[in-house]
């Protein structure tokens, strides 16, 4: 909500707060923990923070690898999201990799989700 709304630093707070509380109150296989680093990097990313950006995509990669491998869907947009991040930051190398996976997984497990594949392949191509 408050990203549609262009409200950036109100949005990131939300979602640091919502983690802390995950961190305290849930296990570490928390899909929802999960899901909130994805969208608190995704954020950060769009702010240009992305060191930090980079930090919480990776954390919630490891957990939706580790606890939920099934979600392939998930575990693709995490995978954009860190070759976006990375891209930001100039490590092209490693942005290709995980931009890659992130195609492979898309095509291969929910070729249904054609916006998703173009998105990556977009993203692939800037």
């Amino acid at each position: 909500c408050l990203m549609k709304q262009d409200k950036t630093d109100e949005a990131i707070k939300c979602l640091q707060d919502a983690l802390s509380i995950y961190r305290t109150v849930t296990p570490k296989d928390d899909a929802n923990m999960a899901s909130t680093l994805h969208e608190l990097g995704r954020s950060l990313t769009n702010q240009g923070r992305l060191e930090d950006a980079f930090q919480h995509l990776q954390e919630s990669l490891n957990i939706r690898r580790t606890f939920t491998p099934g979600d392939k869907a998930g575990i693709a947009m995490t995978l954009h999201e860190l070759g976006r991040s990375l891209t930001n930051q100039g490590r092209l190398e490693d942005a290709f990799q995980h931009l890659q996976e992130s195609l492979n997984i898309r095509r291969t497990f929910t070729p249904g989700d054609k916006a998703g594949i173009a998105m990556t392949l977009h993203e692939l191509g800037r």
